[in-house]
């Protein structure tokens, strides 16, 4: 994931853009987190003047784009911790 919704400070880019090919693990893991945390930020602390600032209306399309990354996580994280109660 080359790009970060343009509601997310451009500053953070180097942090957040995440290298699927990347064979080192913790060069997926940690931007993943970090893009994930932010973009949760951005829309559980929305006020005007901070650099992370959600608008619905004009970023709506931009998060929209960001779903399916984090859908795909959480039925990851669900699945992975629910082993011992699906026996």
């Amino acid at each position: 994931m080359k790009r970060i919704p343009e509601f997310l400070d451009k500053n953070m880019k180097n942090k957040l853009v995440i290298n699927f090919d990347s064979e080192n693990l913790d060069k997926i893991y940690n931007p993943l987190v970090k893009r994930i945390y932010t973009i949760r930020t951005a829309l559980v602390h929305n006020k005007e003047g901070r650099a992370n600032n959600y608008d619905p209306t004009a970023d709506y399309s931009s998060l929209v784009k960001e779903v399916p990354l984090i859908r795909i996580v959480a039925e990851n994280i669900i699945l992975n911790s629910s082993d011992e109660y699906l026996s």
